[in-house]
């Protein structure tokens, strides 16, 4: 998903290891079925050099400390949340389309 600055770690487009963690952030298409379809991209992400924080960045427009990404986990119960500032280091390669069951 594609954030503000208001988001946790700025305004930069945020990425899951697990779909149940993107899940969180779908909504179904209004011009869909009523029977709930939602849609999800599985993209290819280059991350580069990481900054790997436990801390909330908000305001953020670039990775810090000259690296390229950033892998925010606020604590070990919680999903990692990979993000990337500029556009190009991500590829949308399939878009998933599927039910809540």
């Amino acid at each position: 998903r594609a954030a503000s600055l208001g988001g946790l770690y700025g305004a930069g487009a945020y990425f899951a290891e697990h779909i149940s963690k993107a899940d969180q952030y779908c909504t179904p298409s209004p011009d869909n079925d009523a029977n709930g379809t939602f849609y999800c991209f599985l993209s290819r992400v280059a991350m580069g050099e990481v900054h790997e924080t436990s801390t909330g960045r908000p305001n953020e427009r670039r990775p810090p400390n000259g690296c390229d990404s950033l892998v925010g986990q606020l604590d070990s119960t919680r999903y990692k949340e990979f993000v990337v500032y500029d556009g190009w280091q991500a590829y949308p390669e399939y878009l998933i389309e599927y039910k809540r069951t």
